[in-house]
């Protein structure tokens, strides 16, 4: 069970914490930030306690709990998954399909005034599958107030050149200074 950081259990920590740190200041909520796995973590959290006031997303590459994990696949493999990404919300489009579990869940968020702000690297991919999986209601949330989704590049996937980190942090300070969900 080792190195599984997708589950159930993991989320129900950060909501213990959630619940340790609301002890002290009950009335103010609480963020919460993570990087890819704690994206993910943070962002199920988010959705199952009203308590938390705002969300920070970094270069989150997983969201849905029954989906597979992205591994590192052979040449045809990537390049079906490739075409699957591009063609799967032309078909949710034609065929008038449901949102995906990331849109709803950010839909979700943001309509009970939590702040959203997305942060996802151009180079590892993560900017297309979160764009693609908004699909139409990118433009919806765009309009939000709540939400932010912003691209980087040139960086990899933990900002490790410190005029990312640098960079990042002035996003992350931006979005805890902004907006109704303070």
């Amino acid at each position: 069970d080792r190195n599984v950081v997708f589950r159930d259990e993991t989320r129900d920590d950060v909501c213990a914490a959630i619940d340790q740190v609301s002890e002290l200041s009950p009335e103010s909520g609480v963020y919460l930030a993570g990087l890819c796995a704690g994206a993910y973590q943070a962002l199920h959290a988010a959705k199952v306690d009203s308590r938390v006031r705002g969300v920070i997303l970094l270069d989150l590459l997983r969201w849905d709990p029954d989906a597979p994990a992205h591994l590192k696949t052979g040449f045809w493999s990537r390049r079906r998954k490739s075409f699957e990404r591009i063609a799967r919300p032309v078909v949710r489009r034609l065929l008038g399909d449901e949102k995906s579990s990331l849109a709803l869940g950010l839909l979700e968020l943001t309509g009970r005034g939590t702040g959203v702000l997305v942060v996802s690297c151009v180079e590892g991919k993560g900017f297309e599958l979160v764009r693609d999986a908004l699909g139409d209601d990118l433009e919806t949330l765009e309009s939000c107030d709540e939400f932010k989704f912003v691209a980087v590049e040139d960086t990899n996937h933990i900002f490790t050149p410190l005029w990312a980190q640098a960079w990042l942090w002035d996003q992350i300070a931006a979005f805890l200074t902004r907006g109704s969900h303070r």
